[in-house]
């Protein structure tokens, strides 16, 4: 008996993984198909979420989950900065109910189980949905482990290591870029760890893609990365095997294109061109079977336990092989899929986001600046290898590298006249070096390559990585000294050599920047490698304080894009499912983009303070290097022109929450003209044109709960940001106070202030209150 029972339990899961593979198909089709929809074709997501509950084991339907999110802000269990929703389910209903009931009959849900942390405490509450919208139960959950990892949660955690770098010198060690890294999150257990208690850990693993579709098969070994999605913080991290050698792709695509043999050539792969299963809610029908499918957050290997027990209970043999065909279902087919397609891979959003490329004019906007000025890639992909660069160019970096570390002082002096030799000897230097190693008329020729659109010729990661250099070469001549001085303070013009004058025009011209100095994307942004390693420093020899305050704050806007890709994919998303009236799917993104936005902020606030950026050093070390100060005699007899440097308000990330708000941007047009690339401020536009948070009226006549939804989450995003402009308001403060008697008060983005620090401070202080007051 135990030998039949083995036999028929192997032939079960024959048969059901050669359905499952005939299932995966049709749904991948389809998935297919509804990802080429395009705006004014609402995408049919009656599939999945129904309104009508036929089943007692159904999940919640959306109106359902509407109504239950304004229970728990009526109740204060929602909505504030610590309170984060894991999960909502159907509370399970009793065996003999589940027995009681009858095809074809409606259900009402009666409770919904809630998991949430409040405080960082985790808590579970059951809600009577069934019509008086009472809570039933609302208790906390002691250790660990209960609630299940969200997709938001998962796609958050699975960006960290793309900001960390340790982990970047490890990806560097073994000869791999980031943009090939792909990182997913597991469970890492419960095994009754105190230091554990009531935080809820994940382990990332993570994979090389370079040249594979079987991802598993290359994993990067040895790397132990422990992250608190509470804190959302790598809280641990090890290299055991310190740089291994990677084994190559080959030979691990399982894809029948790539395979090769001679018993292939008789095979012929299956083409499914329509679907052979159907869906009714959520009973789908294939060849005379019938399963029931649900997602479920609870742990997979208990309901299997549970499941297997019913059918081995049942003496129906008919039922025990369709469940059996159910649990394998709802194991190996994630409802994910039925729904949208394939899983999102985090640190590939980029290939999703340009699938939506002809879905609306925002995501079209979107493609084409990460195509074009991000090469491909978000945050932009700068390729600092000089060894590959065109050789006309290489001298521009290694100019660069050679006298960058004669810029920094140890000890900033107050005489004019020894600061004033000390500039035009660095200057000279510079000056020197450009003519003598630099063919201009070679250089012209390339950067003629690529306006005529040649980029086989000077590749899109080269020329952002040249546009980088030559944009800080020009400041380090424009200072000629750090910290900055007066007597460079004072300068209105500055001559600066032709090698940094012409390629600088072309590459504005070509970026839509109009400004004589850098910019947040050319100074900070692209000084990254696809390993996360800075290239271009400006203090190289002084002391740790100084050179840790440095990278801290230039990671800071390096990190803002990075974990800012996420939230324009959901922007653009919002936009488009509430121009084709999709306000559920719209709800879904604001939402994401309300939850993101704190973590990401905190990833701000957690680096601007003392100990990380010292108060010491930031004023007279890092800051000035990025002011400008200087211009032209006006055309005509025009006024004055005069540049300023590079601005936290330049960052693309609060330029786009702005506009998606529909809030009236903080630069000037004349100031976004000249340091904001042309396709930044084309995205901006669109989405400041397709805001919708103005036409979501909730007091109005039949307002649905989907409008108070997408409001309270709009009011949360506003929220965040007013705590961040306050705390930046009073931070900013304490940097800008630090006694730096070598210089006049000063700031990178508005140049020269008042004679003293008083008066400066108060006139920044006049700018802040007013953005604040403007974030409604």
């Amino acid at each position: 008996m135990a030998h039949q029972w083995t036999l028929t339990l192997k032939l079960m899961l024959a048969g059901c993984l050669t359905l499952l593979l005939i299932i995966s198909c049709d749904i991948r089709s389809q998935s297919s198909h509804d990802s080429q929809e395009v705006l004014g074709k609402p995408r049919n997501e009656s599939r999945l979420w129904i309104e009508d509950v036929k089943h007692p084991l159904d999940p919640l339907p959306s109106a359902v989950c509407m109504t239950l999110q304004s229970v728990l802000r009526e109740a204060s269990l929602l909505g504030g900065d610590k309170q984060v929703l894991i999960s909502v389910v159907l509370d399970d209903r009793l065996k003999d109910e589940v027995l009681a009931s009858k095809p074809g009959t409606s259900i009402s849900p009666q409770h919904a189980e809630v998991v949430m942390t409040i405080n960082t405490k985790l808590r579970k509450i059951i809600v009577d949905v069934s019509g008086s919208g009472r809570i039933v139960e609302n208790k906390e959950i002691p250790g660990s482990g209960y609630p299940a990892l969200s997709e938001e949660a998962e796609n958050a955690t699975a960006y960290l290591p793309a900001t960390y770098q340790p982990f970047l010198d490890s990806i560097a060690a073994r000869g791999i870029a980031i943009d090939d890294v792909y990182c997913e999150a597991a469970s890492p257990g419960w095994f009754n760890v105190s230091a554990e208690e009531n935080r809820i850990l994940v382990y990332l693993a993570c994979y090389d893609t370079n040249g594979t579709a079987n991802v598993y098969m290359r994993p990067l070994e040895g790397l132990t990365i422990v992250v608190d999605t509470t804190e959302m913080k790598i809280i641990r991290y090890l290299d055991l095997l310190k740089a291994p050698a990677m084994p190559t792709s080959e030979g691990t695509d399982y894809r029948f294109a790539a395979q090769k043999g001679l018993f292939l050539t008789f095979l012929k792969p299956v083409v499914i061109e329509h679907s052979s299963f159907t869906l009714d809610g959520h009973i789908v029908k294939w060849a005379g079977w019938e399963f029931h499918v649900r997602p479920n957050l609870i742990i997979i290997i208990s309901l299997l336990a549970i499941d297997i027990l019913a059918i081995l209970l049942s003496s129906d043999w008919k039922r025990r092989v369709s469940a059996w065909f159910g649990i394998l279902f709802k194991f190996l087919v994630s409802p994910r899929d039925l729904d949208r397609g394939p899983a999102r891979t985090p640190i590939k959003k980029v290939r999703e986001i340009t699938t939506y490329s002809d879905c609306h004019e925002t995501a079209s906007l979107l493609t084409q600046l990460i195509a074009e000025d991000g090469a491909g890639s978000w945050p932009p992909r700068s390729n600092h290898d000089g060894a590959a660069w065109p050789a006309p160019l290489r001298p521009y970096q290694e100019t660069y590298l050679e006298l960058g570390p004669l810029l920094p002082s140890a000890k900033p002096s107050t005489d004019d006249e020894a600061n004033r030799s000390r500039i035009a000897d660095f200057r000279s230097k510079f000056r020197e070096q450009l003519r003598s190693r630099v063919d201009l008329a070679r250089v012209r020729g390339l950067l003629e390559a690529a306006d005529a659109g040649r980029w086989d010729v000077f590749p899109r990661d080269t020329y952002n990585a040249f546009y980088c250099c030559v944009g800080i070469s020009r400041h380090a001549y424009r200072w000629g000294v750090i910290p900055v001085v007066r007597v460079a303070q004072f300068e209105r013009q500055v001559d600066l050599p032709a090698e940094l004058v012409e390629p600088w025009e072309r590459m504005q011209r070509h970026f839509g920047c109009t400004s004589q100095a850098g910019n947040q994307m050319s100074n900070h942004v692209l000084n990254f490698d696809p390993n996360g390693r800075r290239i271009y420093k400006i203090n190289e020899g002084l002391d740790e304080v100084v050179l840790k305050s440095e990278e801290a704050f230039a990671r800071i806007f390096h990190e803002v894009e990075v974990l800012g890709l996420p939230m324009y994919h959901d922007m653009v998303d919002a936009i488009t499912a509430f121009a084709r009236d999709d306000k559920a799917t719209c709800a879904q993104h604001v939402s994401r983009i309300a939850q993101k936005l704190s973590p990401l902020l905190h990833a701000y606030y957690d680096r601007l303070h003392n100990k990380t950026i010292a108060h010491s050093a930031w004023l007279s070390n890092v800051q000035g290097f990025y002011a400008w100060g200087a211009g032209h005699p006006g055309k005509d007899g025009e006024p004055w022109v005069q540049y300023d440097g590079l601005s936290g308000n330049q960052a693309l990330l609060f330029m786009a929450l702005d506009a998606f708000l529909g809030i009236e941007p903080y630069l000037a047009t004349r100031d976004a003209e000249r340091n904001i690339p042309r396709r930044q401020r084309a995205l901006c536009r669109s989405l400041e044109k397709h805001s919708f948070r103005a036409r979501i009226h909730v007091n109005s006549e039949g307002t649905s709960d989907v409008d108070c939804r997408i409001q309270a989450d709009f009011e949360q995003i506003l929220k965040s940001l007013r705590t961040f402009r306050s705390a930046h308001r009073g931070r900013a403060k304490v940097y800008l106070s630090v006694p730096a008697p070598e210089r006049q008060p000063m700031t990178a983005g508005k140049s020269l202030l008042k004679d003293n620090t008083k008066d400066s401070l108060a006139f920044l202080d006049e700018f802040m209150v007013r953005r604040l007051k403007q974030t409604v």
